[in-house]
């Protein structure tokens, strides 16, 4: 067989051994010729091809010569010459060209490139022969085209299924073709990056970027100088923040995992476009999450992704944000924070005091759900600017063991940042998480609402084991029997970890049997623990007694720490704890992380945790701590953890009430509450435990754990009133009627009864700062009875408190709550000047929250009095100090108040688009109440907008929501804009029972406190359809008359409603009304009231 390889070079070979041709121009003849075989050739041509430059004669003799001269060097070859052909069967010759072709017909296309060593002739010329260049270069353009495409397709599939190993291969083949291809040059970098060779790459790229400059006098594109970049950080974890969970002495492939690998690829995808994503990557322990999630992570990097990586430790399960903290530090930088507004920065510096910034705002600690949320919303902020300039990736591993405030903030940031470039990624072991755990909520919410995405592992096929056990034959020289294989494939049951344990322990020199053969328990889930205890516990039982000390101070520690701390921890010399990691890092059972001491998986921590003994885990805790105390930045929530397992009571106290004072900084509640019950089990005496009772009943009830709360507020009043501690049993009895008005646990007459004597004890107990607490609970139980009496009685109330207060922010409160009950009680310029007096005395106390809350009050009573310029520039005033310094407890009602300003004037769509962000953040908060209000808004908006059956669906979803919050006034507002919904259609039996629903809710109450113009305007329709308008009449007469001097775009709405029905009746004071509304309407801007009131004098000239 005559084999004749043209690719990268010219060789022929017989019967596998190489061929030294006679001449330059026999080779080329001979090339020719296998490029043709089948083909009969003329004389004349080959002469032409090759002797051009010679007579006819001459150019004949020589081609006879050159082929004499093939026949004697190749006596098998067979070729068939006559006077004026030449031919060479189609069989005659093995070509790789013409095999590299017949493969890429047949869709072959890898083995195809397999056979590509090169360009065609690579190195081969003959200068004095330009009709034979010319045919060398273009076969070798039309072999480097048929190259490139089935290479692109190679290339294109080998991406997209994640097969790097071919990608790599096939870009190798393709820069043969083309050395100076940028975009195949990144491709092979990704690839190799992604293979774990970083520095092949990198020394690639170097040699790339010297031949361009050095052979095309450029430099590489601005694309390779950025993924070169990207390169030189993900060769640096700690910059990244990505560990490298592939690195081991042993290479272990990556198998069996290509398809999760693409889902996660397919998600990043997404991201990258504008939509963010969330992936929990589940599976038990030793499946592979964290290896998976790694190698996403890295080609992240290579994508320009910025990582925050963090990761859950079983021990650190309490301290708050633990995980979170870990991650946001590795990933954001000072100048991210500083980029913010500074109150918003000020609110992430008291999660990440590191990042703080010298410009920052002090932001007081405020330990409620409204300050939790502006944490959460500052945190979003900085990862939605962030993710502007690169796209992020937040990965949490182990999540299964992260406290429930890292739970809450991923919710929220996975749900706030929707539209941004953000990807979340979990992993975590669903076995390990509790019934009431928060973490499963984040990956099995209603399928209505799936935040994330399950991606689960399963076993590795017996496929993917077999290329594991032929990965480690390779690299270890061993040589493992097939009955060794089939042990091991029936031990490791496809778990990666157990697989990779087990060879191992083969390594290691222990012999199959005994290194594989272990305890079988009864099934699957007690035999994988079972094996893996058994070869942890073989591989530590031989341990020096330096390198027991280190690796179970690692297991106690419960995560990494650095040598000195190791040493501090054992009490040994640094000299000997280094022997100790020495030992331990040569066999494999820990690493080390620049510096950083680990165990490379927690079964290991658990196993070697589980056998110490009870006494020696206590006295290993106490070490732990107190080498900890000396750490500057140990956070007292380690240390209480750690004093409390060491069973030291009176440092596990004092550190158990430091860390709740953190976590209450950072707004972690299930934190404050654990650690509060920490120091209550360590407590010395009653009065510390029902102090750190009262303490854990306000964190509960602050973050809205209503039923938890009241159960010890219960307790405490007990307790309170055998003592007879009046001031202290009062506090407890405000915040249990809080609650019970929250959840609407006793009747409005029962409220109120309770609520006015506990004003009375407030008073006489003089406790001011309570006061208007109280009375605005009283005010708003007083409102659903319709006790008017007692609602004046309360302003009169508050104005003495104000008169009368110490303190420039009880002044500002009580004229806050006195200004927005006189506006809707009594007179709207009284409660401007209330109004007015709140705002000048929450200046004076600097408290921007209760100066926000003024500036609505006395915007409302603005709008009252048809005053919108400026009720719309307190609203917008209001809006930007929540905005600049991150208060948003008043966003919702700002943003509802401005919507209804703006639709009065009727700038609907901008009015819309308030709105639809108020509900946004109400859902978010769970503020049933704030959504109904907003719900409400919303469906009269449709109603002035003309949109009457969007209006209706709006007013059945908040009959819904005010069914379940109990708000009559809600339900009364709704079922007008259904009623005039059905008066509208001409269903005048719906019309009916809207009537007769809201005449039941108005029964025994002042039905004219606050906006019910609609359902005056409904009621009156209704009555002018059966041909009652005198009766129509009569009640608009009360209405106007009860809203005169107290809102007046509700006189105009209830005038306009008498001018429609004056239609008829009296034109002359039909017009009348309508000008005076055209004109009132006018001066206030108020668009579509000027628009009817046009209307209704349009109709008037026509009937004149």
């Amino acid at each position: 067989m005559i084999e004749v390889r043209t690719l990268g070079g010219l060789l022929v070979l017989q019967e596998g051994d190489p061929v030294q041709l006679p001449s330059r121009k026999a080779a080329a003849l001979l090339a020719y010729l296998a490029l043709n075989q089948g083909r009969v050739l003329a004389r004349t041509e080959l002469a032409a091809l090759l002797w051009a430059d010679t007579t006819s004669d001459h150019a004949r003799h020589s081609l006879a010569q050159a082929l004499y001269s093939l026949r004697r060097c190749l006596p098998t070859l067979v070729i068939d010459a006559g006077r004026q052909h030449i031919y060479v069967p189609e069989t005659a010759l093995v070509v790789d060209v013409v095999r590299l072709k017949g493969l890429i017909a047949d869709g072959s296309l890898l083995d195809a490139i397999r056979l590509y060593e090169g360009p065609f002739l690579q190195g081969f010329s003959l200068p004095s022969c330009p009709e034979f260049d010319e045919w060398q270069e273009l076969t070798r353009s039309e072999i480097e085209r048929t190259i490139w495409r089935a290479a692109r397709t190679l290339m294109e599939s080998a991406e997209k299924s994640c097969a790097w190993d071919i990608l790599e291969e096939v870009t190798a083949r393709a820069l043969l073709a083309d050395p100076y291809d940028e975009a195949v040059h990144r491709r092979r970098l990704i690839a190799l990056a992604m293979l774990g060779d970083i520095r092949r790459a990198s020394r690639e790229h170097e040699a790339f970027t010297k031949r361009i400059r050095t052979e095309l006098e450029r430099s590489p594109s601005p694309e390779t100088i950025q993924l070169a970049e990207r390169l030189s950080r993900l060769s640096q974890a700690r910059d990244t923040g990505v560990r490298d969970a592939d690195s081991s002495e042993l290479d272990w492939p990556f198998v069996g995992r290509e398809a999760e690998l693409a889902v996660l690829r397919d998600a990043w995808r997404e991201v990258r476009s504008g939509r963010s994503r969330a992936v929990a990557v589940v599976g038990e322990a030793g499946i592979g999450k964290s290896r998976l999630c790694q190698r996403f992570l890295r080609y992240a990097v290579l994508q320009g992704a910025r990582v925050l990586e963090g990761r859950c430790y079983r021990l650190e399960a309490r301290l708050p944000y633990s995980a979170a903290v870990d991650a946001l530090l590795t990933g954001l930088r000072p100048e991210d924070i500083a980029n913010l507004p500074p109150a918003w920065a000020a609110a992430i510096s008291q999660l990440l005091p590191e990042l703080a910034h010298a410009n920052s705002d002090s932001v007081a600690p405020a330990p409620d759900e409204t300050a939790r949320r502006t944490l959460f919303e500052a945190l979003a902020r900085a990862l939605e600017s962030v993710s502007k300039r690169s796209p992020v990736v937040v990965f949490l591993d182990d999540l299964h063991w992260a406290d429930d405030s890292t739970a809450s903030l991923l919710h929220y940031l996975a749900r706030k940042l929707r539209a941004c470039q953000v990807m979340f990624l979990v992993a975590l072991r669903p076995e390990e998480l509790g019934a009431d755990s928060n973490i499963g909520w984040l990956y099995q919410e209603p399928a209505s609402f799936p935040l994330f995405q399950e991606l689960r592992l399963d076993r590795l096929p017996r496929a993917s084991i077999e290329a594991i056990i032929d990965q480690f034959e390779e690299q270890t020289h061993l040589r493992i029997p097939s009955d060794v294989r089939e042990l091991i494939a029936r031990r490791a049951i496809g778990v990666p970890l157990f697989i990779i344990e087990l060879l191992k322990a083969l390594r290691d020199g222990r012999g199959s049997e005994e290194a594989v053969s272990c305890g079988i328990g009864e099934g699957v889930r007690d035999f994988v623990p079972a094996v893996i205890n058994d070869l942890y516990a073989r591989r530590i039982k031989g341990l020096g007694n330096e390198a027991l000390e280190v690796i179970s101070a690692l297991a106690v520690l419960g995560r990494g720490a650095s040598a000195r701390l190791v040493s501090r921890v054992t009490g040994r010399s640094i000299a000997a704890t280094v022997q100790g990691v020495e030992e331990l890092l040569s066999r494999g059972l820990i690493a080390d992380d620049n510096g950083t001491l680990k165990l490379p998986h927690d079964l290991l921590r658990e196993v070697v945790y589980r056998s110490l003994s009870p006494a020696r885990r206590r006295m290993m805790h106490s070490a732990v701590a107190n080498a900890l105390v000396a750490e500057a930045d140990t956070r007292p929530a380690m240390l209480a953890v750690h004093y409390d397992l060491a069973g030291e009571r009176e440092a596990a106290y004092s550190y158990a009430l430091r860390a709740a004072e953190v976590s209450e900084r950072v707004y972690a509640p299930a934190e404050i509450d654990f650690f509060l019950r920490m120091a209550h089990a360590n407590a010395d005496s009653d009065e510390d435990r029902w102090r750190l009772q009262e303490r854990r009943g306000h964190v509960l009830y602050r973050f809205r754990r209503y039923r938890e709360a009241d159960e010890i507020f219960r307790e405490l009043e007990a307790h309170y009133r055998a003592i007879g501690d009046r001031n202290a049993l009062l506090a407890c009895e405000v915040v249990r009627a809080n609650i019970r008005a929250k959840q609407g646990r006793i009747p409005p007459m029962g409220m109120l009864n309770s609520l006015q004597r506990l004003l009375a004890d407030a008073e006489s107990l003089s406790q001011e700062r309570s006061l208007p607490q109280i009375i605005k609970l009283l005010a708003a139980a007083a409102h659903d009875v319709g006790s008017q009496d007692v609602v004046l009685e309360m302003i009169r109330r508050l104005r003495h408190i104000a008169a009368e207060a110490a303190s420039a922010t009880v002044a500002a409160e009580a004229l806050t709550v006195a200004g927005s009950l006189s506006g809707l009680y009594t007179s709207a310029r009284e409660g401007l000047q209330y109004s007015k007096g709140a705002v000048r005395n929450a200046r004076r106390s600097g408290d921007r929250a209760v100066l926000i809350h003024a500036l609505l009050a006395r915007g409302s009573n603005w709008l009252h009095l048809g005053r919108l310029c400026e009720a719309e520039r307190d609203y917008r005033r209001a809006l930007e100090l929540g905005e600049c310094h991150a208060i948003i407890d008043y966003r919702n009602g700002a943003l509802n108040d401005l919507a209804i300003l703006l639709t009065e004037r009727g700038q609907f769509e901008e009015a819309a688009e308030l709105l639809q962000r108020a509900a946004r953040h109400a859902t978010e908060a769970e503020a049933w109440h704030d959504l109904l209000f907003v719900e409400i808004n919303r469906s009269l908006l449709e109603l002035e907008a003309g949109d009457l059956d969007s209006a209706a669906e709006t007013a059945r979803a908040a009959l819904g929501i005010s069914g379940q919050v109990g708000a009559w006034w809600a339900q009364a507002t709704a079922l007008a804009v259904l009623g005039l919904y059905a008066l509208e259609r001409g269903q005048l039996t719906e019309a009916n029972r809207c009537r007769r629903e809201i005449l039941s809710l108005f029964e025994g109450r002042d039905f004219w406190v606050g906006d019910f113009s609609y359902a005056e305007m409904f009621l009156a329709r209704l009555a002018a359809v059966e041909g009652e308008e005198e009766k129509g009449l009569e009640r608009l007469d009360r209405a106007v008359a009860a809203y005169e001097g107290r809102d007046a775009l509700c006189w105009c709405r209830l005038q306009l409603e008498r001018a429609r029905l004056l239609l008829n009746l009296d034109r002359a004071e039909a017009r009348r009304t309508a000008r005076r509304v055209r004109s009132r309407a006018a001066r206030a801007g108020a668009r579509p009231l000027v628009a009817k009131a046009e209307a209704i004098l349009d109709r008037l000239m026509v009937k004149d």
